[in-house]
């Protein structure tokens, strides 16, 4: 896996989920589709804490250099 990629893909599909959840493209009625906005919020906001030097969860641990 490369994990540059993998945070790219992430991001755009995010940015796609709540572009979606912005212009009512998601119906209410979707279970699916709710896990799956709930879940960009999350890993939109986790990212945003990253990159703007928060910490990383204690569950990702860091590797010895």
């Amino acid at each position: 896996m490369d994990p540059e990629a993998c945070l790219t893909e992430i991001r755009r599909l995010v940015d796609k989920i709540q572009y979606h959840q912005d212009h009512s493209l998601i119906t209410a009625d979707s279970e699916v589709a709710t896990l799956a906005y709930e879940l960009a919020e999350h890993a939109g906001a986790l990212d945003e804490w990253i990159m703007r030097g928060g910490y990383l969860p204690p569950q990702w641990p860091r590797s010895a250099e």
